[in-house]
């Protein structure tokens, strides 16, 4: 709230892990892998030469992934001494410097929310105008938006907008908050 006030932007300063680079496919993984694409070309090429238009097309979608998947593998078991000693001299921590987002919370889903903010938006839509009366009584909702949007006693508001729009400058608001600013 502190940093709001000021105009900074939130961020989300959590410490994390950083994570090792992850252990590539083995010489005989890549050596086994290799003689299922030799073997499979092969076959194209005699699929091929009988104008079999079909099996050629099947071999050659069989084909394309494994010849990725090798390639890849090969770069990974190249590079995989360097990436190591990289990741083993180097922190092994590091601090988010993301912004703090919301989770996504889908239409329908109940979850247990303790503030509500919302940002950036008309509310006329439904059913993202209807997230209003999805959260608990108690819970505080907060609308960072340039103009009040929303309001019980707005003119026109959304089909099924009913008893819970923002109560903004209302004796019986004790949890509606309007920031007006850009988000």
């Amino acid at each position: 709230r502190q940093r709001a006030e000021k105009g900074e932007t939130p961020h989300c300063c959590a410490e994390l892990p950083v994570v090792p680079p992850t252990t590539p496919p083995s010489e005989a993984d890549l050596a086994a892998l290799k003689k299922e694409i030799d073997e499979l070309v092969e076959a194209k090429n005699a699929a091929f030469k009988a104008l079999d238009t079909n099996e050629t097309t099947r071999l050659h979608l069989k084909l394309s992934p494994l010849q990725s998947k090798w390639e890849e593998g090969t770069k990974e078991l190249q590079s995989y001494a360097d990436r190591l000693e990289e990741w083993q001299k180097g922190p092994k921590t590091r601090i988010c410097e993301g912004l703090v987002k919301p989770d996504i919370v889908f239409f329908g889903e109940g979850p247990q929310t303790e503030l509500l903010l919302v940002m950036g938006t008309s509310l006329q839509v439904m059913p993202f105008a209807g997230i209003l009366g999805k959260v608990g009584p108690l819970c505080p909702r907060v609308l960072i938006n340039r103009e009040v949007v929303g309001h019980l006693e707005q003119e026109e508001p959304p089909m099924f907008f009913g008893n819970i729009g923002f109560r903004f400058g209302r004796d019986d608001n004790y949890r509606d908050v309007h920031i007006a600013s850009d988000c």
